[in-house]
């Protein structure tokens, strides 16, 4: 699959309201192959951001991630914030 750009910071922009919402659309974009949407998805679920923390969904996005990212120093961030949070 392509590797897509970064999509807008959907929870940025959510009220509490819709903060479901903007997760299912960050899920919709990981799925089609926007890493930065699957990068984004580790980093809710490892700080438990609008969602109950969950460290096998963090270790997903995480991966999921890395195969649609090239950017090591970005990958470096987001695997200690994700070893950092989810041990």
């Amino acid at each position: 699959m392509p590797k897509r750009s970064q999509p807008p910071d959907l929870l940025a922009c959510s009220t509490a309201g819709d903060t479901a919402q903007a997760i299912a659309w960050y899920e919709k974009a990981a799925a089609q192959g926007y890493g930065y949407a699957a990068c984004n998805l580790a980093c809710i679920y490892a700080d438990g951001e609008g969602v109950v923390a969950d460290s096998v969904l963090a270790e997903h996005y995480r991966r999921l991630a890395h195969q649609y990212l090239t950017d090591d120093a970005e990958l470096a961030e987001l695997d200690a914030l994700v070893q950092r949070k989810c041990g």
